[in-house]
């Protein structure tokens, strides 16, 4: 099973759990139980399964990147890639290592989805060789992930189109 498929079928059975936490508890409440109840009052977690909100209807595996891509590829190698359909839209990736150190990359990103109409909101983890761009077209979100050195970039692209 190749990474992509086993990232997608993770996100179809994990669950969000809503946090325990004590809540006050009112003065009818305390009223009513003769003011024996402690002050809080345990609220009980509620598990939400991914599956519930976004149910995958189709999935493929790419062997190579789209030429209708909407957004733009650098040159690099192909490293895996897959599409998948759901209820929140068509959802696209693709893997791709650039022979290019990080900082030439993630500007050639900048420029290139600008200029291509993405709306961009940009996030650099601390530490140097990284980046996480996200871009916004009228119902299409595109996010772009980049880790490298100075002779090479990982680069995770994935955009997500509105049905």
């Amino acid at each position: 099973m190749s990474f992509t498929r086993a990232l997608f079928g993770l996100s179809a059975v994990a669950a969000v759990v809503v946090s325990s936490f004590n809540a006050p508890v009112s003065a009818q409440q305390k009223k009513e139980s003769g003011d024996k109840q402690p002050k809080y009052q345990k609220i009980v977690p509620k598990v939400v399964k991914f599956s519930q909100l976004a149910e995958t209807k189709s999935f493929r595996e790419l062997t190579e990147a789209p030429r209708d891509f909407p957004i733009p590829v650098y040159q690099g190698r192909f490293a895996g890639g897959s599409e998948k359909t759901s209820d929140l839209g068509k959802t696209s990736s693709l893997q791709i290592v650039a022979p290019d150190n990080v900082e030439r990359v993630i500007e050639w990103y900048r420029s290139s989805l600008k200029s291509a109409g993405w709306r961009l909101q940009e996030s650099i983890p601390s530490g140097a060789g990284a980046a996480n761009i996200t871009g916004y077209k009228t119902g299409m979100l595109c996010r772009v992930g980049l880790r490298g050195t100075a002779s090479q970039t990982d680069i995770t692209l994935s955009v997500t189109k509105k049905l």
